[in-house]
């Protein structure tokens, strides 16, 4: 059990309790990185898991006009696959030198921009973030998270097979929980947060007016952008099933 002096310190960490402030958006701006090392700095386990539930507790409950029905869901995370930006095989032109980009942001983009392409609300798409020591090396994942017609909210995420078929948050939070450091936080911000550490998606950071070779991501996003305003884009989603849902 929490003293009562350590419940009022850890919720005082939390804006999200002030449930008239729209949290996910304040949090788009913010250095998550940095806010997690002052989150979790002193606190024990279970006391970082209260924060953790906290942030699931902020996810909104009232259901949006256009969500995703569970095939379709399966349909869009499978399509990444033949993606001519994003596709396993297609990623490799955007890798730098002795450097492996992991690109788990860029998948992220990806399946929010096609959210949106297909008409999903804004209210029914948010950002899932792991922050902290995960495995060995990484510092964060993220993934696109979409409200189901089943009202849950589901992860599209291409890390394991067996989220072929979408992931339901809880459980794909416990899965990165159990690979990663006791201090880890899971965040929850507005779908348009580009990298832990950045904004909201800007032209600056996306690579806009930079030659391919002075680009860190060699124009992934530009690329990405110009593919989803082509007549190629919908005709992709319709060869997969895929239609607007409004």
């Amino acid at each position: 059990m929490f003293s009562k002096a350590v419940l009022l310190s850890l919720v005082a960490l939390l804006p999200s309790l002030s449930f008239a402030r729209d949290l996910h958006a304040e949090l788009v701006e913010t250095n998550l990185t940095a806010l997690q090392r002052q989150e979790t700095r002193g606190l024990s386990a279970e006391e970082v898991e209260y924060l953790n539930q906290l942030s699931f507790q902020n996810l909104p409950g009232e259901m949006p006009e256009e969500t995703v029905r569970p095939e379709d869901m399966a349909a869009l995370i499978q399509s990444y696959r033949y993606h001519p930006v994003i596709g396993p095989k297609s990623v490799e032109q955007y890798q730098q030198t002795g450097v492996s980009i992991g690109y788990c942001f860029g998948r992220a983009y990806y399946f929010h921009q096609a959210l949106k392409k297909l008409g999903v609300s804004d209210s029914a798409i948010k950002k899932a973030w792991i922050v902290g020591k995960i495995g060995s090396s990484w510092q964060f994942h993220v993934a696109t998270m979409v409200r189901s017609t089943d009202g849950d909210w589901w992860v599209m995420d291409t890390n394991s097979s067996a989220w072929r078929e979408g992931v339901r948050i809880k459980d794909w939070y416990l899965y990165w929980k159990a690979n990663s450091s006791a201090r880890t936080r899971i965040y929850f911000t507005n779908a348009e947060k580009f990298t832990p550490g950045l904004g909201a998606y800007n032209k600056v950071q996306l690579g806009y007016g930079l030659d391919r070779t002075k680009d860190w991501y060699k124009n992934y996003f530009v690329d990405l952008d110009s593919w989803f305003a082509s007549p190629a884009s919908m005709r992709f989603f319709n060869k997969l099933g895929l239609h607007s849902v409004r």
